[in-house]
């Protein structure tokens, strides 16, 4: 067992298994983690190579959860595991937080609403409108909306990685909030709307540009004031 640099993060001799080779007709691709085990799993004939492959790996449970985001995928030939959508990047484990190491700003939805929206702004009417449907006078929660802004949540943390870490470590809080928004609890989108907002208009335009979808683009643009 060692330490991680993050806060409280312990870290645990794991295997992990990942797609050591793609076939014809499958969508799994070469690198793609499958399963993290303990050393002492027994694993199964078929899940030996080459179809697949194990890797030895020190990992804490934050950092078990985010190889699992299908986001990360081993490079045989570098012996790391790098990103899925961001070109000549690594995998850092002290870049995932510690979940006990929580942002210090912004972890009440409420506060940030009213930053947005004015004086008795409701988040469930302006940071968090898009999570919801109407179905006949009611509002309720619209989990096919929610899975596609969860995923861009992550992408969009995942990518900041690099940027923080290439060139400007002053998006990190934002980050950070956005990394809990997406592993932890909603209200944590409280912290990216302040963090954001404190940010100079070219910085977040830079955060917005990373984001694929319009409608999530469209949304953090109202949050950030750039609409």
């Amino acid at each position: 067992m060692t330490k991680g640099s993050s806060m409280s993060k312990e870290r645990f001799p794991k295997k992990v298994l990942v797609i050591g080779e793609e076939r014809e007709g499958f969508s799994a691709y070469l690198g793609e983690v499958v399963y993290i085990a303990n050393p002492g799993h027994q694993w199964g004939r078929a899940e030996g190579p080459p179809r697949f492959q194990l890797v030895d790996e020190e990992l804490s449970i934050e950092e078990e959860k985010d190889l699992y985001t299908k986001l990360w995928k081993r490079d045989f030939n570098r012996g790391a595991f790098v990103s899925v959508i961001e070109s000549d990047y690594d995998w850092d484990k002290d870049q995932v937080f510690a979940f006990d190491d929580l942002p210090s700003r912004g972890g009440d939805l409420e506060e940030a609403a009213r930053i947005f929206g004015g004086p008795g702004a409701n988040p469930e009417d302006v940071i968090l409108k898009p999570f919801f449907r109407r179905d006949g006078d009611r509002r309720v929660p619209d989990p096919w909306a929610w899975r596609k802004y969860h995923s861009e949540i992550l992408r969009l943390e995942h990518r900041l990685r690099a940027v923080v870490k290439r060139s400007t470590p002053a998006l990190n809080a934002v980050r950070k909030s956005l990394f809990f928004a997406a592993h932890q609890d909603l209200k944590w989108l409280g912290g990216a709307v302040i963090e954001g907002r404190d940010r100079n208009r070219s910085l977040r335009e830079q955060m917005v540009q990373l984001v694929q979808d319009t409608d999530v683009k469209t949304w953090l643009s109202q949050l950030w004031g750039l609409d």
